[in-house]
């Protein structure tokens, strides 16, 4: 979890812990959970979820991760500019 929330530097103040807290918040749920939450379905996540969408402001993010917690990996793409780590 901390090496996933370093990487989220590019996200300053407020937002970087908005992303944090989602990212805490999907670490929590079920298998079951997190594949319904990738399906679209209401989420225990949707609070965190919704003020990620705030702060990406235009910009499509994603991640994921190694099932034990050794690595992740996320995208953070804007229609000006790409970046991704």
């Amino acid at each position: 979890m901390a090496a996933c929330a370093a990487d989220l530097a590019s996200f300053e103040g407020e937002c970087h812990e908005v992303w944090i807290a989602g990212l805490e918040c999907k670490a929590g749920l079920t298998c079951e959970e997190l594949a319904a939450l990738n399906d679209g379905q209401p989420s225990a996540c949707d609070v965190e979820l919704g003020q990620q969408a705030e702060c990406a402001g235009g910009c499509s993010v994603g991640g994921g991760g190694s099932m034990d917690g050794s690595s992740c990996q996320w995208m953070h793409e804007c229609p000006s500019s790409r970046s991704s780590r």
